[in-house]
């Protein structure tokens, strides 16, 4: 495990603070990238979890209209056969 990796894990902010204003420019560089990676990753995990409830949203909507059309296909059948077809 990388310095840099092993200063996020650790997640105390006077430990990162600490890192920060002792460490040489390039750590403070690496630590910033990863930084900037972890928070990219979560903003695409998020984004991913919305477009997989939107499309759970989309699915249960497209099932309840093939319900809805499915009984209204059982109705007028049911209404065709007590009415005589009218």
């Amino acid at each position: 495990m990388t310095g840099e990796l092993c200063i996020l894990l650790a997640g105390t902010a006077p430990c990162a603070l600490l890192v920060y204003v002792c460490a040489p420019a390039r750590l403070r560089a690496r630590v910033r990238l990863v930084g900037a990676w972890v928070v990219l990753e979560y903003r695409v995990a998020r984004y991913d979890w919305s477009v997989r409830r939107l499309d759970a949203r989309k699915a249960r909507a497209l099932a309840f209209v093939e319900d809805l059309r499915r009984r209204e296909a059982i109705l007028a059948r049911r209404s065709r056969e007590w009415f005589g077809g009218v």
